[in-house]
């Protein structure tokens, strides 16, 4: 089994051209809304089944904070492709939801970006 590793993970922006150091990424992939299908003679625990749209949920980026770079929060839809160290990527069309400074005492300004996904994540 091949182990993956964070290091070389980029992200790229189709038209907003914005450039970032990534720290880390986090929660990419999609997930099924669960659907209570209990009904009235169910006696021991609710039942569910898998909806049919899927969900890529948002993607948290940490960055190192550039106040000249900054990205347009709420800004059109576009295509967002993270490429990790194997040249694995996740694509989809997205937009900046968020983007949180934080500034700590003696160590460099980080951002929080949350990328929203819209429509399918794809991987190739």
């Amino acid at each position: 089994m091949a182990v993956d590793v964070g290091t070389g993970a980029s992200v790229a922006f189709g038209t907003g051209g914005w450039t970032l150091s990534i720290r880390s990424i986090g929660d990419v992939g999609e997930e099924a809304p669960a659907i209570d299908d209990t009904h009235l003679t169910t006696s021991t625990a609710r039942t569910y089944r898998a909806g049919n749209l899927t969900d890529g949920g948002s993607v948290s980026l940490e960055v190192l904070h550039d106040s000249s770079n900054r990205p347009v929060v709420g800004n059109a839809n576009e295509t967002i492709v993270i490429t990790f160290d194997d040249a694995t990527t996740a694509s989809f069309s997205g937009f900046v939801q968020s983007y949180k400074i934080n500034v700590p005492l003696e160590e460099m300004i980080t951002a929080t970006c949350s990328l929203k996904t819209s429509g399918v994540v794809t991987w190739a």
